[in-house]
């Protein structure tokens, strides 16, 4: 009889541990549904991460592999231009208006 009363004060005992530890505790069940929410969150950003990172992957290789890709690159983003080629700038009426030939951009 005594080793069942023992048993079912221990029982009890962790029953009350368990609910306080889910329920009242500051590490309970509301810090897990913070925790699971901030994984989320961050598998979700690793996963675009990734994706970028692929992205750029693929472009450096094309970058070193093919002379047209980097002429293309070359040309869009520092505005070179190749033997014999000029760049013509065009501008709105705001910037010059009639009249004004040659004095829309300072």
């Amino acid at each position: 009889m005594a080793f069942f009363r023992i048993l079912w004060t221990s029982i009890t005992i962790a029953f009350f541990l368990i609910l306080y530890s889910l329920f009242i505790s500051p590490k309970g069940l509301k810090e897990y549904i913070e925790r699971r929410n901030l994984y989320t969150e961050l598998s979700r950003r690793h996963q675009e991460l990734m994706t970028a990172n692929r992205e750029l992957y693929d472009r450096i290789k094309k970058f070193s592999q093919s002379a047209e890709f980097r002429e293309q690159v070359i040309r869009e983003k520092l505005g070179w231009t190749g033997p014999g080629e000029k760049i013509i700038v065009i501008t709105s009426e705001k910037e010059n208006p009639p009249g004004r030939i040659g004095e829309g951009r300072k």
